[in-house]
């Protein structure tokens, strides 16, 4: 009686593709374990009676077969498991810069080595990093050394409490045209770059310090909380401004100036507070602006200060 189930030679059934075909055969053939691949075969009209029994052979191997997991299981026992991820979390909370993948391999390698036992694959340790779910993969972001730890949560609190709230209050300010943030982006040479590392699945980014005796040169952008930039100031290395720098796509609004480092000070800041006022339309008979800024000592210059309350920044 299953064969009813089998579409009649009516139904145009030899002229589905040869794929289709196969798939209707095995199906015959799971409904109707004691019959050939050979019948399947004919019963759907497909020519090459092979393809059929290689796809069914197929098909019973993979159902038979048990899920494999990597074999990890059999490779670390479970307290050498567990002592893979201490080892990935410690490396990734206590002041480290979090274990790479090869460093996560080593410890597998020297697990299996202390128990004169052969040493595992790198396959190997592909699969016990996917099936383990404790653990993930992300790719670190360089950071300058000194900015590394150099804000926590409750810092960002306390400001938002201590600073900023008090000064919206104080300029009354309702729309984000007038709040503006500002900060110097560094673009320097051989900036190494992230790499993977293996870390607790809560973690999601982290950053790590780099050298800071590198040629760098500074960008200082603004942007407002309504999504206004106003044109960067850049500051290269040097003491003489070259004709070369400027590029043909460059609009003419940006400014370029030089320091001996690469870096702002106080006559920049000065220069790009006038590029601020400029391109934000402020003054002593204008609306009050929130200007935000870091701590740098050249932020908190005598001049600069002065400079901004004239103009209700």
């Amino acid at each position: 009686m299953a064969r009813l189930r089998v579409p009649s030679r009516e139904t145009l059934q030899r002229d589905l593709p040869n794929k289709d075909k196969i798939k209707l055969a095995l199906e015959f053939l799971h409904e109707n374990p004691n019959e050939t691949p050979t019948a399947a075969a004919r019963l759907f009209h497909l020519k090459k009676e092979d393809s059929v029994r290689k796809a069914w052979l197929r098909a019973k191997r993979k159902s038979s077969e048990p899920k494999k997991k990597g074999g990890q299981n059999k490779i670390l026992r479970p307290d050498q498991h567990q002592a893979m991820i201490r080892y990935a979390v410690d490396q990734a909370t206590n002041g480290g810069k979090g274990a790479t993948k090869q460093m996560m391999y080593n410890c597998a390698m020297w697990l299996r080595v202390q128990e004169d036992k052969t040493v595992p694959t790198w396959r190997w340790f592909q699969l016990w990093l996917k099936n383990t779910p404790e653990l993930h993969t992300i790719k670190t972001k360089p950071i300058a050394s000194h900015r590394v730890d150099i804000h926590t949560e409750k810092n960002l609190r306390e400001w938002f409490e201590k600073e900023y709230r008090p000064a919206l209050q104080f300029t009354q300010i309702r729309s984000g045209k007038y709040i503006h943030n500002m900060d110097e982006k560094g673009a320097r040479l051989a900036c190494p770059a992230g790499e993977d590392i293996v870390v607790p699945i809560g973690i999601k980014e982290m950053y790590i310090g780099v050298p800071e005796n590198r040629l760098s040169l500074t960008i200082i952008e603004s942007i407002s909380a309504d999504g206004k930039a106003i044109p960067p100031v850049v500051i290269v290395p040097g003491s003489m401004i070259m004709v070369a720098w400027f590029h043909e796509n460059m609009t003419g609004h940006e400014v370029i100036t030089v320091s001996p480092t690469g870096y702002t000070n106080e006559g920049i800041c000065m220069t790009w507070l006038d590029h601020f006022i400029k391109h934000n339309n402020c003054g002593p008979s204008e609306p009050w602006h929130i200007l935000l800024i870091d701590g740098a000592t050249c932020h908190e210059a005598p001049n600069f200060i002065i400079k901004a309350k004239m103009n209700h920044i």
